[in-house]
C-alpha cells in the first residue's frame, strides 16, 4: 500500500491470487465463462475480483486464459476504472446493460456453452443470459466460501478498518456535542491529527477583543477557550517554550501555520531572525523544506510588504491570504472561517468538506 498510489488498493499479487481461485472454482465446476454482477453498491464480487467498487451497474466477463473485461455504467467513471482495475479490459456499458457483456461473452464462444454466474443479476438480464447459454451455473456459494478465507494483505486491511473505525469513535467521544453540524462531525472523524499551538503576546490579544469580545481577559482563559472541545491531541505551547518539538528539525512535523500571521512576523521571518517559539518553527520550517502556511490579512500592502512577502515566498513558504471566495454561498461569518480553514487544509494535504467547492 503506498502513499504515492492515486486510490488506496490491493497489491497486484493479490488481485492475482483471488483470480487463480475464481480459476480453480471454474474448473471444478466445468464452467470456461463467468459473469459476475454488481449493482449500487450490491455484489461485492466485481470489486474483489477487479478492484473497482460498484456505482451503477458493472459486469465482469471471465474466460478462463483470457484477459477479464469490465464494464461500467458511466462513461465518465471509464478513467477512474482503469486507473483501479489494472488487470482488466475496462469498457463502458454505453446505457445498453448486458447487451454489450453477452456480446463479449459470444465473441470468446460461450454460446450454448455452461456459464457460472455471480452476484445478485436482475432477472431480464438473466433471461438474456441464458437464451445465450446451454446452462446456467450459480457460483454464489464458490465465491463466499473463497471470501471467507482471508490473506496475509487481507487481515493487513481489515486491521488498519479497525484502527481507523477506533480513531474515529475516540474523535466523535472527544469532539462531538449537541449543536455541531454533520461538516463538523466528519472534520473531527478525518482529521485525526496531533496539533501544537503557540500564540504570541499580540495574538492573545487578537483572539480575545475579535473572538471573544473581551480584550481583559488572560492568557490562560483565552487558551483554555480557544482548545475547549479539542481534546488530548491539541498541545499548547509558550512563545518562550524552545524545548517545544517545534523548535527543532529532528521533530516529524508535516505542517506549520501561523494564522493570523501580521506583517511584523513575516519581517522577522523574511529576516531569518528568531524572537520566538512561532519565529523559530517557521525558521525550522523553511530549512527543513517542509509545509509552512502564512495567513496574512493585512490591506493595503507597502512595497515594504510586498518584498518582504516575495522573500518568504522564495523561501519556501505559502501565503494565504485571509480573503475568502463569496462563491460558496456564505451565509454567516462562520461560513466564511470555514472557507479559509478548508483552504488551510487543502493546503495541507487534509481532506476536508468545511466548504462548498467550484463546480459543486
Amino acid at each position: 500500500m503506498s502513499s504515492s498510489a492515486p486510490y488506496p488498493r490491493f497489491s497486484d499479487a493479490e488481485i492475482e491470487r483471488r483470480r487463480a481461485a475464481i480459476a480453480r472454482v471454474m474448473a471444478e465446476r466445468e464452467v470456461d465463462h463467468l459473469l459476475v454482477y454488481g449493482a449500487n453498491r450490491f455484489g461485492t464480487a466485481v470489486g474483489w475480483l477487479t478492484r473497482w467498487p460498484v456505482t451503477r451497474e458493472a459486469y465482469v466477463v471471465v474466460t478462463r486464459g483470457e484477459r477479464d473485461v469490465l464494464f461500467v455504467d458511466f462513461y465518465n467513471h471509464v478513467p477512474n476504472a482503469r486507473r483501479m482495475a489494472t488487470e482488466a479490459d475496462v469498457r463502458a456499458c454505453e446505457g445498453r446493460g448486458i447487451e454489450l457483456p453477452l456480446a463479449a461473452l459470444k465473441e470468446r464462444g460461450a454460446g450454448r456453452k455452461r456459464i457460472g454466474v455471480i452476484g445478485p443479476l436482475p432477472w431480464r438480464a438473466a433471461a438474456a443470459l441464458s437464451d445465450l447459454a446451454g446452462a446456467l451455473v450459480s457460483l454464489d456459494a464458490d465465491y463466499t466460501r473463497l471470501r471467507l478465507v482471508k490473506s496475509a494483505e487481507e487481515l493487513e486491511w481489515l486491521r488498519i478498518g479497525c484502527d481507523l473505525t477506533d480513531r474515529g469513535l475516540a474523535a466523535l467521544q472527544e469532539g462531538a456535542h449537541p449543536g455541531v453540524d454533520e461538516r463538523e462531525l466528519g472534520a473531527l472523524v478525518e482529521a485525526d491529527c496531533e496539533v501544537g499551538v503557540c500564540a504570541s503576546g499580540s495574538g492573545i490579544e487578537v483572539l480575545a477583543t475579535e473572538l471573544y469580545g473581551d480584550a481583559r481577559l488572560s492568557r490562560d482563559e483565552v487558551l483554555a477557550r480557544f482548545i475547549e472541545g479539542a481534546g488530548p491531541a491539541v498541545t499548547v505551547y509558550d512563545e518562550r517554550d524552545w524545548r517545544s518539538p517545534y523548535a527543532s528539525g529532528s521533530a516529524r512535523v508535516d505542517g506549520y501555520v501561523i494564522c493570523p500571521c501580521s506583517m511584523s512576523t513575516v519581517g522577522t521571518i523574511a529576516s531569518g531572525a528568531m524572537q520566538n517559539l512561532i519565529h523559530r518553527a517557521a525558521s525550522v520550517a523553511l530549512k527543513e523544506e517542509r509545509r509552512l502556511i502564512l495567513m496574512p490579512r493585512e490591506t493595503p500592502l507597502s512595497l515594504i510588504h510586498l518584498e518582504t512577502m516575495a522573500t518568504v515566498k522564495r523561501a519556501g513558504a505559502t501565503l494565504l491570504f485571509l480573503a475568502p471566495g463569496f462563491y460558496s454561498g456564505a451565509e454567516t461569518v462562520g461560513d466564511l472561517v470555514d472557507f479559509m480553514v478548508s483552504r488551510c487544509l487543502d493546503q495541507l494535504g487534509l481532506e476536508n468538506v468545511l466548504a462548498r467547492r467550484w463546480g459543486e
